[in-house]
């Protein structure tokens, strides 16, 4: 019995790092499509780190609109065509990496936001009657 869990613990221990660097593999190979996202900066050293993050977004060709929030360490973001993750990552390294401090621009949680429809126009009666002339 202790040859057995010790022979799937070790499995576990040898397989689970594989299985993770598989999906983080996964996560920076997607594409991100036309629309507008939000996400989570890892480290934000100091004031100008925000400033950076957005001036860094911003120069990535189909990005636009980057604006970072420094109190929750956000940024929203719009794509026009397709972006892909792992791009925006690796200028996000090179910026921090310059910036230094400890910075760390890297993005985690990039979740895509719903933006609001547009409002209906109000319903008309048709079977009404004309007004009567008087």
């Amino acid at each position: 019995m202790n040859k057995t869990l010790l022979s799937l613990s070790l499995i576990a221990c040898l397989t689970l790092p594989a299985a993770a660097a598989a999906v983080q593999k996964s996560k920076s190979a997607a594409t991100l499509s036309a629309g507008r996202y939000s996400a989570k900066v890892k480290m934000l050293a100091c004031e100008a780190c925000g400033p950076s993050v957005e001036k860094t977004l911003n120069e990535i060709k189909g990005v636009e609109a980057a604006k970072v929030d420094p109190k929750t360490s956000t940024v929203e973001f719009a794509v026009k065509n397709s972006v892909k993750v792992a791009s925006l990552q690796k200028a996000l390294r090179g910026a921090s990496a310059d910036m230094g401090m400890g910075a760390d621009y890297s993005l985690s949680k990039i979740q895509a936001i719903e933006t609001a429809a547009a409002p209906e126009a109000p319903k008309t009666d048709k079977t009404e009657a004309p007004a009567k002339k008087s």
